[in-house]
């Protein structure tokens, strides 16, 4: 539903630092964050674990994928305090480098 996306300026951010998002991240350290501040399902929680056991970076391509279609207007807030709360700093500065060109305040 159109209601649950994540802002598309948001996005831009995330889909801007994607290589590096995808090759960096493990997204079984961010999820129970994510879940905790109800961006995420249960359901939710479970694919993505289940797909990061394949692979790594194919749960951090879902997890991503899901912040932009179910994640909600809070989900890039939510993503960076997840990405602090693990000790991502590079991401974090990567993304917050990005919030002037994207998202107009």
């Amino acid at each position: 539903m159109a209601e649950d996306r994540m802002p598309d300026a948001e996005y831009r951010i995330i889909s801007t630092n994607y290589i590096y998002l995808r090759d960096n991240l493990h997204a079984g350290l961010l999820t129970g964050h994510l879940h905790q501040y109800g961006v995420l399902s249960h359901d939710d929680l479970e694919e993505i674990h289940n797909k990061a056991e394949i692979s790594r970076k194919a749960g951090v391509e879902l997890l991503l994928n899901k912040l932009h279609f179910v994640g909600g207007c809070s989900a890039f807030k939510h993503f960076v305090e997840s990405l602090k709360a693990n000790g991502y700093h590079r991401a974090v500065e990567l993304l917050e480098v990005n919030i002037t060109c994207y998202v107009t305040r």
